[in-house]
């Protein structure tokens, strides 16, 4: 961490560092454990920089760190020259002038200037903690005609009607499309989206059920008309498939389809995993990618990814994890893997310090504070997590 530290000090000085490693650097500098790597470098910047000026010459940083070194009223060190290397500062005033010379905003300044000693970072974190709240039921519903509903804050009842399908808010909080007339023959299509820390449940035109993931989407016709019934997803969608020989289903998600008659499965197709999976439940589906097909039975997952591969006895109560409520860390699952469904759920940022090797287990519900899940991953001894106000440090 030390060189870490160093590695960004100077690409800050330099003027070569972006702004997330600016970002990275302000953050480090607030952590009490580096007050002594924190003097030593300012006394470096200053015999680099002669008088220190380079270093200071943003937005008059001389003023504002002697106003941060005024406001600390718990140390009453001498004021610093600015350009002198005979400085005596307090860690946070040390901090304060890292994140002068970041220039990350006054808020993070006034934060790191009114830190005493004897504050704990774990104290800052708790603060962050208790602001991160679990998903729910969120979603948005975008109709034929580009308008929108917001699901989660909609009244229940009848929502509206679109082609002689009426939608409706259910008292479960779920939506379902129903037929109340002559279906019109232009095919019109909606749209569910969840967003970070939401999911959401409907009832299709044909009685199929849907439940959405977080940070996903389904599109679907508001009438499954013609010969088939066929829904588009992004993110992750678990299906429950109304039986229909005549009309099979389909499910497009990219370059990838499902084709099922009637079953219960899984689909995870989002664009930041390195692959998408199918998982089945119950019946029997059809995976098609390009010119490569694997037909599935109950326990089988389909892994596409230059291809389709087939694994048998897939742990079916990890897949269903986020259906029934449930983080369910198998043995199998990689952090990074387990950290995204952590980022979806409760909409955090996830920075990850280096390359984590090795694997987890462990189980919560997804009712939990994030403190709670952190701590699973914690015990496994493989990570050592941190929480910067929305942002999940893992080292």
């Amino acid at each position: 961490m030390e060189d870490r530290l160093s590695y960004l000090f100077y690409r800050v000085i330099d003027g070569t560092a972006s702004e997330s490693e600016k970002i990275e650097l302000a953050e480090l500098s607030v952590q009490p454990k580096h007050e002594q790597q924190l003097t030593e470098l300012l006394g470096e910047g200053w015999d680099t920089y002669a008088s220190g000026e380079e270093i200071f010459s943003n937005v008059v940083s001389a003023n504002i760190l002697n106003k941060a070194i005024e406001s600390d009223k718990k140390y009453s060190d001498t004021v610093p020259s600015i350009g002198k290397k005979e400085y005596r500062l307090s860690w946070v005033k040390y901090a304060a002038a890292i994140i002068i010379i970041c220039g990350v905003g006054v808020g993070a300044y006034w934060w790191a200037t009114n830190r005493t000693a004897e504050n704990s970072v774990t104290d800052i974190h708790s603060k962050s903690i208790a602001q991160i709240k679990p998903g729910g039921d969120k979603a948005i519903l975008t109709l034929a005609d580009g308008s929108v509903i917001n699901l989660d804050s909609a009244a229940n009842g009848n929502l509206t009607s679109q082609g002689g399908v009426r939608v409706r808010k259910l008292a479960s909080g779920q939506i379902a499309y129903e037929m109340s007339g002559r279906q019109s023959e232009e095919v019109m299509w909606n749209k569910i989206s969840t967003p970070k820390g939401g999911q959401y449940q409907l009832t299709l035109p044909d009685g199929t059920k849907a439940w959405l993931n977080a940070a996903s989407s389904l599109r679907f016709p508001t009438a499954f008309t013609g010969t088939e019934r066929r829904v588009e997803l992004t993110g992750e969608g678990y299906f429950e498939v109304a039986q229909n020989a005549a009309k099979p289903f389909y499910v497009n998600t990219g370059t990838t389809v499902v084709k099922v008659l009637g079953t219960a499965f899984n689909v995870m197709a989002y664009d930041d995993e390195d692959a998408k999976k199918i998982t089945l439940l119950q019946g029997g589906v059809l995976v098609n990618e390009a010119s490569n097909t694997a037909k599935l039975v109950p326990g089988q997952q389909a892994t596409v990814e230059a291809g389709i591969s087939v694994a048998d006895n897939v742990d079916l109560e990890q897949v269903m994890a986020w259906k029934n409520g449930t983080f369910v860390f198998g043995e199998s699952m990689s952090v990074e893997e387990a950290m995204r469904q952590i980022a979806r759920w409760y909409d955090v940022d996830v920075v990850f310090r280096h390359k984590i090797n090795g694997h987890i287990g462990g189980s919560v519900s997804r009712n939990a504070n994030i403190s709670e899940v952190l701590k699973i991953l914690e015990l496994t001894g493989v990570v050592k997590v941190e929480v910067v106000g929305r942002k999940v440090i893992v080292q």
